[in-house]
């Protein structure tokens, strides 16, 4: 194995310094950070489960649409902790319908919406169906249904996950001694 030195040069004196203890303590501290990756991405997951399964968000119920939030898990399934840099990571989902559903905003109303309106009014006679494929409305508004948890919340527990993952590092290496 190289080992990596760094040297200094004092007039005629060469001291130099072994640095793979640095490095290795370098690459530790990226496996606890990747880790805690992985283990705050379960964390989000389950509290966006938690959040579509009770439909409300810190208590406060999510406002009911006509439309029924994605109840599957797809969404919350989709949810990734991503590093973004050397200090900072990101949440974020795959799926195109996760900011919507968050956030709420606004969906045009096409001529293929309004055939779907339609055959959903022929097969179950239900007049919201209806209602929608005639509507003069151009958009639908979806009301925002927060299920992420919040940045605070977010750093709070990176911080003790780090912190757990550190200390379990530490206990392992003073049993390896």
């Amino acid at each position: 194995m190289r080992q990596n030195r760094i040297t200094y040069k004092n007039g005629r004196e060469t001291t130099s310094y072994d640095t793979s203890a640095i490095d290795n303590f370098t690459a530790a501290l990226d496996n606890i950070f990747n880790l805690s990756l992985i283990q705050l991405t379960e964390y989000v997951t389950d509290e966006a489960k938690k959040n579509f399964n009770k439909r409300s968000f810190e208590n406060v119920l999510w406002k009911e649409t006509m439309f029924p939030s994605m109840s599957r898990g797809n969404l919350a399934n989709s949810l990734k902790a991503i590093r973004t840099g050397k200090n900072s990571m990101t949440i974020t989902s795959s799926l195109p319908y996760g900011s919507l559903q968050n956030y709420g905003g606004n969906i045009k109303i096409t001529d293929k919406m309004r055939s779907f309106f339609w055959s959903q009014y022929y097969s179950t006679r239900d007049d919201k169906w209806k209602a929608l494929a005639l509507t003069k409305k151009t958009f639908i508004n979806v009301p925002a249904r927060p299920f992420i948890v919040d940045e605070a919340t977010v750093t709070s527990k990176l911080r003790e996950i780090i912190l757990n993952n550190m200390k379990s590092n530490t206990n392992k290496n003073k049993h390896r001694k």
